[in-house]
């Protein structure tokens, strides 16, 4: 329909894993269509940290950057820039 909002991304990159630690690089990417027409698209890359603190406890933090390009209106291209913490149980 004139609303639908699709997306495709993908990531890719090497892993290290120790015994309670992993962590991931990785290069981003997406392209995404609004209304059957392109929208916007985006590179980037983030780098993943996650700590297991005990046994049922992990604490993590993503970092990442993209630069976003918008197909319709180039006075919204530009840097996105995000970060992520999270405790799990």
């Amino acid at each position: 329909s004139t609303f639908d909002d699709t997306l495709v991304s993908a990531g890719f990159g090497p892993s290290f894993r120790w015994p309670r630690t992993v962590i991931s690089a990785q290069a981003t990417g997406y392209y995404r269509w609004y209304g059957h027409k392109a929208y916007n698209r985006s590179l980037g890359g983030q780098v993943t940290w996650e700590q297991d603190i005990a046994r049922r406890w992990r604490v993590s933090a993503t970092a990442g950057f993209q630069h976003v390009d918008y197909l319709l209106n180039d006075q919204l291209d530009g840097p996105l820039y995000s970060f992520l913490a999270a405790v799990t149980y």
